[in-house]
């Protein structure tokens, strides 16, 4: 089961999983006679620890590591535009990151883009209504450490540097797809980081971590190792103490089966470490529908069948019972089927079958439920006109409103007929003339009648 185990030093890009509206001050706001200029500032979203044990302290300045918006504004006064001001015809810009050693997080030169902007929107002379132009960089920071912040804008001699320390916990964190579906590798990295600020002279060069992956078949209670092993830690090796430092395990385990993995570490030298993660590899949803038929005749047809099934294994669905209470559900699991009959440009017609499992040996037990969903073809005969829309039935399985199976069935359409054709001279005399669908005979040429449908001569047709 256990393919390999690699050590890797090296960084990762941190993906945010929670956003907060935080931002470093801008300098002050500058001006010229109509320009008012701004920045560099920054809005992030701070880091969110995937096991969700640890909050950050969002009080403490200024951030986090994890994903920053740069914002560079300038804001066009137009009442104050000389007559004379002519562009220039070329402007160099730039926004930049980087940290304390040189590394480059962000470098690019945004010269066309404000250029483009201030030509667009300074207007004419006269004009009252004030523009703003705001230039927005995305970038990720994966350690804590010392940044500096330049914005450049050579008409206008705006040259600005922020220097920024950017906070971050001593941490464990988990990257990569611990959690995969059945089929995929269990392929994950656990990261060691000092955080930010760290005091270097803190560490002996002895720190280690212990590691312990284990394997938990469901409805069992028995774990089995995976494997196990130790980390050196080379925190009071860092040569650049004015950033983060992070070591790293690789994991990957071919194959795995459905159940649960449970990832522990310990360590007397670090005690950060000492956490434990658990993995839930899931069992793969299996799923198919089908349609009783791929031509829909409006002259003839009432309705169409879909059919739907869908078989899921490990996790079970939970059905949770509160306490001291045998009735209600704190947790209502469900499934749900979906048909819908896709018939004209934005129209359709849809039929739901909800399940809400409440049943206890359910949540011990494989899914596998089948369901027919019925469409009914009246609302289709009412409004359907022929276009060249593909008309198409679309089968839709969720489970607890995600959807885990979706397929169209195209279909075709024959439209009623409109046209009332010759009586035929072998048609009885009691079943000519003009009928409503409740079979009473109505005494009215076709031609006045209302829209609807009728039985002429022994036809359904429809009045539009």
């Amino acid at each position: 089961m256990f393919k390999n185990i690699t050590y890797h030093f090296g960084k990762l890009v941190i993906v945010v999983a929670i956003l907060i509206a935080s931002s470093v001050p801008a300098h002050a706001w500058e001006y010229t006679d109509f320009l008012v200029v701004s920045g560099p500032s920054l809005v992030q979203g701070p880091y969110a620890p995937s096991d969700g044990t640890y909050t950050p302290d969002y009080s403490t300045f200024p951030y986090w590591v994890g994903s920053f918006n740069f914002n560079f504004t300038i804001t066009v006064l137009p009442d104050n535009i000389p007559s004379d001001f002519v562009m220039p015809a070329s402007v160099v810009s730039y926004m930049k990151v980087k940290d304390a050693y040189g590394k480059y997080y962000l470098n690019k030169d945004i010269s066309e883009n404000v250029r483009t902007a201030l030509q667009n929107n300074i207007g004419e002379p006269g004009y009252s209504d004030m523009e703003t132009i705001g230039m927005i960089e995305s970038f990720n920071l994966d350690l804590g450490g010392q940044y500096e912040f330049s914005q450049y804008l050579d008409f206008l001699n705006w040259d600005k540097t922020v220097i920024q320390e950017i906070y971050d916990p001593a941490s464990v964190r988990i990257g990569g797809n611990p959690e995969p579906d059945l089929g995929q590798n269990i392929d994950f990295t656990a990261y060691f980081n000092t955080g930010y600020p760290y005091d270097i002279a803190s560490y002996t060069g002895n720190e280690n971590v212990n590691y312990r992956l284990e394997y938990t078949a469901p409805k069992s209670t028995e774990s089995v190792l995976i494997t196990s092993g130790n980390v050196p830690l080379t925190f009071a090796q860092s040569t650049t103490p004015l950033i983060a430092v992070r070591d790293s395990l690789h994991l990957v385990v071919d194959k795995p089966n459905v159940g649960t993995y449970r990832m522990l570490f310990d360590s007397d030298t670090w005690p950060v470490a000492n956490k434990d993660y658990y993995f839930i590899v899931k069992d793969t949803v299996r799923a198919e529908a089908s349609i009783d038929r791929d031509v829909i005749d409006l002259n003839t047809d009432d309705e169409i069948t879909a059919s739907a099934w869908v078989n899921y294994g490990f996790p079970y669905i939970p059905a949770v019972k509160p306490d001291n209470d045998t009735t209600e559900y704190d947790t209502v699991p469900t499934v749900r089927f979906i048909a819908t009959l896709y018939f004209d440009y934005g129209t359709a017609y849809r039929v739901a079958d909800t399940v809400a499992v409440v049943d206890e040996a359910f949540a011990e037990n494989d899914l596998d439920l089948r369901r027919e969903m019925k469409i009914s073809l009246d609302s289709v005969k009412q409004k359907y006109t022929n276009t060249d829309f593909q008309p198409c039935v679309n089968v839709t399985i969720s489970l607890n409103r995600s959807n885990v199976f979706t397929k169209d069935f195209p279909v075709t359409i024959k439209a009623i007929n409109t046209a009332v054709e010759e009586i035929s001279a072998a048609l009885p005399e009691n079943r000519r003339g003009i009928y409503d669908i409740m079979g009473r005979k109505i005494d009215m040429p076709f031609e006045q009648l209302p829209s609807g449908i009728y039985i002429v001569d022994g036809k359904k047709v429809a009045k539009r």
